[in-house]
């Protein structure tokens, strides 16, 4: 996966699959299922829906916060891979769609320094060209980390989908 570009922070050029590099006025999806992640009463993303140690990650391939990207995906598969996860994980059967919009995200600033903290790269791979994560580019201790997660957090709306019966879906 090419680096972020040191100064912007975006990614330059895209990768092998990829539909190209994640232009910052896309919509990201994050496929939320785990009812730890979300406060039912207020409709609130939890700060367990996104570890810190999921954006504060060392360089690798397809290292970050897994997303979508909605323009090149249909809402048929966003659905389908929603529902998977559920099924894959066992989860009890929410099913919510996180929502960010990119420039959003990268417009986070980390307290330390007031550098950029996140950037979102392309991370498109055979059976899914939408994928995408959300990272930094340079790995930083974790609580400087709280800070810009809890920020991430905030950029996200979430969208609650009418839950698959699991039961249904698996006879």
């Amino acid at each position: 996966m090419p680096p972020c570009n040191d100064e912007l922070m975006i990614q330059t050029e895209p990768i092998t699959l990829s539909p190209g590099v994640v232009e910052g006025h896309e919509i990201l999806v994050r496929y939320i299922y785990r009812r730890e992640w979300v406060d039912r009463e207020s409709g609130e993303l939890l700060v367990t829906a996104l570890q810190v140690n999921w954006i504060n990650v060392a360089p690798g391939p397809s290292a970050g916060l897994s997303v979508d990207r909605r323009s090149h995906v249909e809402g048929a598969i966003i659905h389908q891979r929603l529902f998977d996860r559920c099924l894959a994980a066992k989860a009890d059967g929410i099913q919510y769609l996180a929502e960010a919009v990119t420039s959003d995200v990268r417009s986070i600033i980390h307290p330390g320094d007031q550098s950029q903290a996140l950037c979102v790269l392309d991370a498109a791979e055979e059976g899914n060209l939408a994928h995408a994560v959300i990272r930094t580019s340079v790995q930083r201790s974790r609580t400087s980390m709280l800070a810009v997660r809890d920020e991430l957090l905030a950029t996200f709306a979430l969208q609650e989908v009418q839950p698959t019966p699991l039961d249904d879906q698996e006879s």
